[in-house]
């Protein structure tokens, strides 16, 4: 899979459904999975790796996102979920934020010994410091305390994930990291995949359809994920933390979904069963018996869980305009000449 992004368009930004690592230049975004033809556009799950740079400014974006991960290891592909991880054991099955954090660094560490051999490195000392790091995690903490607990014990479960999240920006600031875009996470409760779960009654469902108690533990989680953006930008000397609400953004997909072009709102493209929401836990898209739907532009679910390049690109749009963050700024402040 390959694609080139320029600098000032967004449309393509949230097609990124894994766990990135990212060198952006000036003139454009290349992400090429090892071994993909150019033209190979629509292979999911993968490999990511950090291509070479072209152009007279660079960031990296490290993209952690909690939806899910995928990287290729040298026989075949290894799926894994990224979580904040509550405590270390009996997590080692997942990939951890701090575990992503980790491998970064490895990876800075080995461009700049490269660079120090005189060798090409995907990225360089300056391009390191002057980067934008962009962090969006959490959902999958959230949908597995939600899975097991109620509302009220899953509210007490944040503070230790928002804590993981807080170590790792510091962690970042330490090695040299400067500039933090940080995501809330989305309408939780809006998802295909959740509302298909049985349920005894529509009590919890709210006027678009979506199921409340899902999305108000989003809003509590964005929330505090919010306050503590507030609190580092105070505590981090010379750090830029630019915080964005994704649930404002993405419940709004649903509830003006017309607006956008969307005429399935709560239905995936790509599953089984048809309406209300064609999701089956048990057979998923790509399996034997699911089907796809013919104008994807028409829907924002891809699959339960993703949203459709379409619903993305509003999305990044609505990201990169800046109304949804604070502090207010745009993506192309971060621009920054070598």
């Amino acid at each position: 899979m390959s694609f080139v992004l320029q600098c000032t368009v967004a449309k393509y930004l949230f097609r990124l459904t894994h766990m990135m690592v990212f060198v952006v230049a000036k003139s454009e975004l290349r992400w090429k999975s090892p071994g993909d033809d150019d033209d190979d556009d629509e292979r999911v799950g993968a490999a990511l790796s950090p291509t070479r740079v072209a152009g007279c400014l660079a960031w990296i974006l490290v993209w952690l996102l909690a939806a899910s991960a995928a990287w290729a290891w040298s026989e075949g592909a290894c799926n894994e979920v990224i979580v904040a991880c509550l405590g270390r054991s009996g997590e080692d099955d997942k990939m951890c934020f701090l575990d992503k954090v980790q491998e970064f660094f490895f990876f800075k560490a080995r461009s700049l010994e490269l660079i120090n051999q005189g060798q090409e490195a995907p990225i360089d000392a300056e391009a390191f410091l002057n980067a934008l790091y962009i962090i969006d995690i959490g959902q999958n903490d959230i949908n597995a305390l939600l899975s097991n607990l109620p509302y009220d014990q899953v509210v007490a479960k944040l503070p230790p994930i928002l804590a993981e999240i807080k170590y790792a920006v510091q962690l970042l600031y330490g090695n040299g990291s400067r500039n933090f875009w940080i995501h809330g996470t989305g309408a939780l409760g809006c998802l295909p995949q959740k509302l298909s779960i049985p349920r005894k009654n529509d009590s919890d469902l709210d006027q678009n359809g979506c199921l409340s108690t899902y999305n108000r533990a989003a809003v509590a989680f964005n929330t505090a994920l919010g306050s503590l953006c507030d609190q580092l930008n105070v505590e981090l000397k010379n750090a830029t933390v630019v915080y964005t609400d994704l649930f404002v953004i993405k419940y709004d997909l649903v509830a003006n979904h017309t607006k956008y072009g969307f005429d399935s709102p709560l239905m995936t493209c790509c599953g089984y069963g048809g309406p209300p929401y064609n999701y089956d836990l048990s057979r998923s898209c790509q399996s034997s018996n699911s089907t796809v739907c013919a104008d994807g532009s028409k829907f924002i679910s891809w699959d339960g869980v993703h949203l459709t390049e379409a619903a993305n690109a509003v999305v990044a749009a609505a990201i990169l305009s800046s109304a949804y963050s604070r502090p207010k700024l745009k993506f192309d402040q971060f621009c920054k000449a070598r």
